[in-house]
């Protein structure tokens, strides 16, 4: 998933994915903010606003991954 994709990858549509889906993408997420860290230590990104939606992200992904684990759904709007 490309990162303008995630950063406006609302909870709604992460509800419709399955949990395997989800702990993979959350992965993915993990490794992306990772490197990107990485470049913004060694002078290759001067821009953190990607850093900031990339956890914006993978809050909603693991907020939905505990979710479906614990087996309810919360009643959420998806936005402001």
């Amino acid at each position: 998933m490309i990162d303008e994709e995630l950063k406006k990858l609302q909870i709604n549509e992460l509800k419709k994915h399955d949990l395997s889906i989800l702990k993979d993408l959350e992965k993915e997420t993990v490794e992306k903010i990772r490197l990107l860290r990485f470049k913004m230590v060694t002078g290759g990104i001067e821009n953190n606003v990607k850093i900031r939606y990339m956890k914006r992200g993978l809050a909603r992904i693991k907020t939905v991954i505990t979710e479906k684990e614990n087996g309810f759904e919360k009643a959420t709007t998806g936005g402001k």
